[in-house]
């Protein structure tokens, strides 16, 4: 109410409205003509409080005192509008300063709350107020005996503080429910599934799996039927398996193959995709150093990396390059002829056994979705666990060292056993075991990737739960993880765990869990898990928990995900109209506050400690000793309809009304060219004109300029490739061509040095858009191909002088930092090459140009070839074909 007896009171939430009824004659007074008012301000907050919501609209943003010496006594309101929960207008037209140090002067209680255990949040609160006071006519009626009354009364403001647990806040709601759906499982007789690979581009579940009295088995289910597809012959006993999408080779490591010739190896086994019907036995045999291997293959560039686990004090992890194996196999697959690895990194602990996740088959070993990065987890190392974060690029160029990959915000010791990637790839999170005081447990944490290195640093409180961990999958949508593990009976249980809660910042303990009400539970002994890239299936192998007790025999359990549709924040309206959270729903000015009721938050300082009386400065530019001003955390915002239909645009422009991605497809066909203009028909030639007589000499011609500018048209063109056009790649120096490809890349160069800045804003924005390394799809199932750009390469510009042979660039370098560059060059990250390919460089040369403004020429070595237009600037266009030897 008013700050004085008069004025009224709208009742907040739902209430029966009761409007005036005129009528002729009708005996009008003061409470006639406030219930109007208070009629249409009622209905006007019912209709903010239920269809628009609670927060602020627009502005209400907290800065900063713009002077030093006040930041431990104010912080600034910036104007804006805010809804409180009764659906009543905050207002506030300019800049307000909000008096924290007073506001805690005048309330003891609150200052001595705030012991930095709680967040000081900052509220607005509405406060009418009578104005413009005048005479009153008839003192004693409405007035209680004064003389005068308000005239006006003003909707402001004003603000409020309070003390809060920082575990009673929300950051708004909560995700949705993934719900476990045990559809069936398929019984492996007498056998214990090794490891598990959702291989989509085929349709496969492939089931790597060893018999109890001896051989193995790999299992190609059909993902849509779960009927056996086909049943491949494995070694020994088998350790993994995975896929190399873009070659169709499917992929199983073991011990006890079979070898070409007498005796039997360690190694991993291919088949090609489409002979696995007709031939059961593996077309090549790479050979491997350990009976324990774990796979992982990049999704982008096909690179398949390998752990071997050599032991307890050793472990090797080694990379291949697609193009090379591709090759090999072509030529028999024969163990002996099996390519080099192209990076080595060898480790001076192990990364477990056979009792270990290692062996179980657990997610210790991840590509990121960019393919960019590979993250190893080492667990039970004996007092040595640690989790690595590999540099692909720099492992494949064999500069990478152990203590270059050690992932040092991950605390020494940590057991982690299942490690996954956010769809994004900025965060890793990672499962690992613990010790408790109650008995083991399970903790889940969010890491950040910081910067482009391979950086770590932990974000979020994390979660536990009680067990032993076995493995770790993420939805792709990252609000759920789903977690397999051994409770504190030996049984085993599959839960959902709200990523929510482990994203949660304060405060810094992992919040203890219960398991998920979809929990499912197994009478077998979990080992590990694989999810279906759009996160709709999960699958999980397991073995007998007790063979004494139990049926011999393994089990592949196919689990159903169903989450939360979008439809049930509209289907959840029948359950409630929202309220304020208070029971007390006033319209005074309340100031400071336990409980504000119906206060709009605008922001919070964390930990605040009022007996420091700390300094407010926002956030980014916080020091030692001060205290952030949080916008954002706890504040909850009502989009107007215009702001809703920006996002929504940017939502559909970016394609996530469509879900998360899937596997990336083929390259599509070049569109149609379009036709030339339809050319004007030239006239009929006219008859001839009778023959007229001599004319008088005419003047001399006046001699025309060269140019515009009266010089002749200067050119800068290409003087040398490091290739001969349509010719098989050869370096005079004898390096191979996978070597210069990886390594040097291919170089042109230029008659006169050009600016390299053009080329250093492309590698600042990570793109590619002046010149490009391309081959040769077929597309469908006719003879249409296209020219496909190759990704993973980047344009650097040239460090001076380089070696030039004729027209042939034999020797170069790159310089990163110049300014002027006398070329360019093409380098390869990672990609796969076959033998005999054909690779064709296209390089817009009217995007370099010297000093002087001259562009680079697009003709092929200064035109001694048709491919350019033989002046300035145009695309300059080359081709070469690899080696078939490799």
């Amino acid at each position: 109410m008013l700050n004085q007896p008069t004025g009224s009171c709208v009742a907040c939430g739902l209430h029966e409205p009761k409007r005036n009824n005129y009528f002729a004659g009708k005996f009008l007074t003061e409470r006639d003509f406030t219930a109007q008012a208070d009629y249409h301000r009622g209905q006007q907050f019912l209709h903010n409080s239920l269809l628009h919501g609670t927060g602020t609209v627009c502005g209400l943003k907290l800065i900063q005192h713009p002077s030093e010496n006040c930041r431990r006594d104010f912080v600034v309101l910036e104007p804006g509008m805010a809804l409180d929960c009764c659906g009543r207008q905050l207002t506030v037209p300019e800049r307000t300063l909000i008096r924290v140090a007073d506001m805690l002067q005048a309330d003891p209680d609150l200052a001595a709350a705030l012991d930095g255990s709680r967040h000081l949040v900052l509220g607005l609160e509405a406060c009418d107020v009578g104005v413009e006071p005048v005479p009153a006519i008839l003192p004693g009626c409405g007035s209680e005996g004064q003389d005068t009354d308000y005239g006006y009364i003003a909707e402001r403001y004003h603000p409020v503080l309070w003390a809060v647990d920082p575990a009673q806040l929300s950051a708004g709601p909560g995700p949705q429910t993934a719900q476990l759906n045990w559809k069936h499982s398929t019984t492996l007789g007498a056998q214990t599934p090794r490891a598990l690979f959702a291989n989509e581009p085929e349709g496969y579940l492939q089931v790597a799996a060893d018999a109890r009295d001896g051989g193995s088995h790999l299992y190609l289910h059909d993902a849509a039927t779960g009927d056996l597809a086909a049943l491949l012959e494995g070694p020994a006993s088998l350790c993994d398996t995975a896929a190399m999408r873009e070659a169709r080779l499917l992929l199983a490591a073991g011990s006890g193959w079979k070898d070409y010739g007498e005796g039997t190896v360690d190694g991993i086994g291919f088949w090609p995709a489409d002979t696995v019907h007709a031939e059961s036995t593996a077309a090549g045999l790479l050979p491997l150093d350990a009976p324990l291997a774990r796979l992982a293959v990049s999704p982008v560039s096909g690179v398949l990396c390998v752990l071997e686990l050599l032991g307890a004090d050793a472990a090797r992890l080694t990379s291949y390059a697609p193009d090379k194996l591709l090759g090999w196999l072509a030529d028999g697959g024969e163990p002996e002829r099996a390519p080099a690895p192209i990076g080595v990194l060898e480790f001076d602990h192990g990364f477990g056994d056979e009792s270990t996740a290692a062996g179980r088959g657990a997610g210790m070993i991840r590509f990121s979705h960019d393919g960019r990065f590979l993250a190893l987890a080492a667990p039970g190392a004996g007092g040595k666990q640690r989790c690595y974060l590999v540099d692909v690029s720099t492992l494949n160029s064999g500069a990478l060292t152990q203590a270059a990959a050690v992932a040092d915000a991950v605390p020494a010791g940590t057991d982690v056993v299942g490690i996954d990637w956010s769809l994004d790839d900025g965060f890793l999170y990672l499962c690992s075991g613990h010790a408790g005081d109650e008995g083991p447990a399970v903790q889940l944490h969010r890491y950040a990737r910081i910067g482009e290195g391979t950086s770590l640093e932990r974000r979020g409180r994390g979660a536990q739960l009680a067990g032993t961990p076995r493995d770790l999958c993420l939805s792709p949508t990252e609000t759920h993880a789903f977690v397999l593990l051994a409770d504190a009976d030996g049984i085993t249980r599959l839960t959902v765990v709200d990523l929510e809660t482990v994203k949660h910042l304060d405060p810094d303990t992992p919040e203890v869990l219960r398991l998920s009400d979809s929990a499912i539970r197994f009478d077998a002994d979990g080992r590990c898990l694989t999810l279906t890239g759009q996160g709709s299936r999960l699958y999980l192998a397991a073995g007998d928990s007790d063979a004494e007790k139990s049926p011999d025999r393994g089990l592949v359990a196919v689990i159903d995900i169903r989450e939360d549709e979008c439809g049930i924040y509209l289907t959840r309206q029948l359950d409630s109209c929202p309220s304020c959270s208070s029971a007390e729903h006033g319209c005074g000015c309340n100031g400071t506050s336990p409980d504000p009721g119906n206060a709009v938050i605008l922001g919070h300082l964390p930990n605040y400690v009022a007996a420091d009386h700390p300094v407010m400065v926002d956030e980014g530019t916080v020091l030692e000793g001060q205290v952030p001003i949080d916008n954002l955390s706890y504040r909850t915002l009502v989009p107007s309809a215009a702001t809703l239909r920006e996002i929504v645009q940017c939502m559909l422009r970016r394609g996530i009304d469509v879900g998360p991605p899937g596997p990336r497809g083929d390259q599509g066909r070049d569109g149609v060219d379009g036709k030339d203009g339809t050319d004007g028909t030239a006239g009929k030639d006219g008859k001839d004109g009778k023959d007229g007589k001599d004319g008088k000499d005419g003047k001399d011609g006046v001699d025309g300029k060269d140019g515009a500018d009266g010089k002749p048209v200067e050119s800068n063109p290409i003087i040398a490739v490091s290739w001969i056009h349509a010719q098989e790649y050869s370096n005079p120096n004898g390096i191979s061509f996978g070597n210069t490809i990886f390594d040097m890349g291919i170089a042109l160069v230029f008659e006169k040095p050009v600016l390299a800045k053009p080329l250093q804003i492309e590698l600042e924005a990570k793109r590619n858009m002046i010149a490009y390394l391309q081959r040769n799809v077929s597309v469908g199932q006719g003879s249409l191909s296209v020219w496909a750009d190759i990704s993973q390469v980047v344009v650097l510009p040239l460090a001076p002088d380089p070696e030039v042979q004729g027209t042939q660039v034999v020797k170069w370098e790159p310089d990163e930092g110049a300014e002027l560059t006398p070329g360019i060059m093409l380098r390869v990250l990672e990609s796969d090459f076959s033998r005999g390919e054909t690779l064709r460089v296209e390089f817009y040369a009217d995007f370099l140009a010297t000093e002087e403004g001259i562009a680079v020429s697009g003709a092929h070595l200064g035109g001694l070839l048709p491919t350019g237009g033989g002046g300035p600037g145009g695309t300059f266009r080359s081709w070469f074909t690899v080696p078939r030897d490799g």
